[in-house]
Order: C-alpha cells, then structure tokens, then sequence
C-alpha cells in the first residue's frame, strides 16, 4: 500500500467565541500541531475574533515568526484559499458546511463545546443541522490528542469520497444544474 500524502496547502478557519479552538488556552498548540507538518497553512481568522481580542493576530505572528509557511487572510470574503485548499481545519465554524458542499472535500474538526445561540433548541425535539452534519463532514478530533492532527490531514486523504458525495447530494439540489 502506497504511504498517504499530506495536503499541499491547509486552510485553518475557526469560528468566534467560547467555541473557537483559536481563542482557547490551547489554540497557539493546535496552530503548532499543524505548522510542524511543514505545509503551506493559511489562518483566516473570524472578524469577531479579532474585535474581541485585538491582540491575538500580533501574539500568534510573533509566536510563528519563523513559519514561513503560515499565510494571514484578513479578508476572509475571498474563497481563492478554500478552493485551492487540500484540507479545511475549523471547530464549529459555519465553513466546515460551506467547504464540504462547495469543494466535495471533507473538513477536520476540532471538538470544541457546541456553539449554542438559542439554549433552549432541546425543546424543539430535533438535533440542530450543525450538529449533524459534524459526523459527515469529516473527522472530528478532540482538542486534546493534538498528536493526531498530523494523522488525521493524512487519513483525510483515504476517506472515501462517496460519504462526501452523497453529503452534497442529499443538501445540495440541482447541483451544477441550477440555471437549467
């Protein structure tokens, strides 16, 4: 069996807020994680994290001054790094979603507690879509076994394809068809 290749290019987007792995205590380790693979790594941090902490980009660019490989995207409206991303790495983050139905590729996630707006979502008796679709948008890790994250971008590369497509099938209607 030939040895799993690692991805050319990384995109790193986490969400805001109690559920950002960015924002926690350990989100400087995950960062490290990633980057010891050597990879081209492109960090678009969320515009509500940099309002709530003005301090982090200048505190996680001095820290991995040396990565040359580490890219900044302040302008997260622009899709160039997503499309020519190998691999997504969020937590919670509405881009999981978004990547996974545009690009027909699988995300890595790191388990951070659920973003929960609305606490009172369990009396409606239904699980809400983003805790769903975790379990098919890819490979979800605990941010405590940092270890794995350079094994789960290789194992990235041998999920089968058919569980992404038949995610974008069963939420995408019409799928290249829409203007017919």
């Amino acid at each position: 069996m030939a040895a799993a290749r690692l991805p050319d290019i990384i995109t790193v987007a986490p969400t805001w807020g109690s559920s950002s792995f960015i924002e926690s205590d350990f989100g400087l380790d995950v960062m490290e994680a990633i980057l010891a693979l050597g990879i081209v790594t492109s960090l678009r941090l969320h515009p509500m994290t940099l309002r709530h902490h003005p301090t982090l980009l200048s505190t996680i660019e001095e820290h991995f001054c040396a990565a040359t490989h580490l890219r900044f995207e302040s302008d997260i409206t622009g899709v160039d790094s997503l499309v020519s991303s190998a691999v997504l790495v969020t937590d919670w983050s509405g881009a999981a979603t978004e990547y996974v139905l545009g690009t027909g590729r699988p995300a890595v996630l790191i388990d951070m507690p659920a973003k929960v707006n609305n606490p009172r979502y369990v009396e409606l008796g239904c699980e809400p879509l983003e805790m769903r679709f975790r379990r098919e948008l890819g490979l979800v890790i605990p941010p405590t076994d940092l270890g794995r994250i350079g094994g789960s971008l290789t194992e990235h590369f041998r999920l089968d394809t058919n569980r992404v497509r038949a995610f974008r099938e069963n939420w995408v209607y019409n799928n290249g068809t829409t203007a017919q």
